[in-house]
């Protein structure tokens, strides 16, 4: 099972756009990709602009993580080749996935969304919420 998790931004009106991130929405694994790769509103805005996605970084493409023999059985322990750089895995590459949501109660409505953690970039730092605490608890704040 996923740790499901929201990444997004913070804009003027106080409301928050974000996406769903299915994958290792954990602080330890989300917040060094995040504080390293985002560390703008610029490239936090590219980066949720295609929508949700299965996970922030990893080099697998939906060819290479659901491979499958002639009866249909996942053959996961084969080699996988159509690997890239590390990159976020949209779920607009497999031809569907909806986009950013913008709402002025994000942590309702990501928690609704069955998410774990909510990371919100501030235009200068990430914030780390946990969505499973009420009320919402703010875990960090990183710089």
């Amino acid at each position: 099972m996923g740790t499901r998790s929201a990444i997004g931004y913070l804009q003027p009106s106080g409301s928050v756009r974000a996406v769903y991130c299915h994958w290792d929405g954990y602080p330890e694994n989300q917040l060094p990709i995040l504080k390293s790769k985002y560390n703008t509103l610029a490239k936090v805005r590219a980066l949720i602009k295609p929508g949700f996605m299965s996970c922030l970084e990893t080099t697998n493409t939906w060819e290479s993580e659901y491979q499958r023999d002639a009866n249909g059985k996942a053959l996961f322990d084969l080699p996988k080749t159509n690997l890239r750089e590390p990159q976020p895995l949209y779920h607009a590459e497999r031809g569907h996935g909806e986009k950013p949501k913008t709402s002025s109660k994000p942590y309702d409505y990501w928690r609704d969304m069955d998410c774990e953690y909510m990371y919100v970039f501030n235009g200068s730092w990430w914030i780390t919420y946990s969505l499973t605490d009420v009320p919402h608890r703010r875990m960090h704040v990183h710089d």
